[in-house]
């Protein structure tokens, strides 16, 4: 998945279609900081749900994502 979530973000600012920031240029990088495992857990607990593998496992890659379309997939709060 990351590798995945890598070439989306290669892809996007080569492109230049967008507006990012000078870090994410430079760093060809549109992810967030990581979320912790205790982070995810605390949120499920808090939910009162068991979140899926493949969510878990994007959390722990990056907290949020910024789309090529200028959104940003939500991410939980720190």
């Amino acid at each position: 998945m990351k590798k995945i979530l890598k070439k989306i973000s290669e892809t996007s600012i080569k492109q230049g279609e967008f507006s990012f920031t000078t870090e994410q240029t430079e760093t060809k990088w549109l992810g967030n900081q990581p979320a912790t495992s205790a982070e995810i857990q605390e949120a499920e607990i808090r939910l009162g749900v068991t979140l899926p593998a493949d969510y878990k496992e994007f959390l722990l890659i990056t907290n949020g994502f910024t789309t090529p379309n200028e959104n940003v997939i939500h991410r939980f709060p720190r």
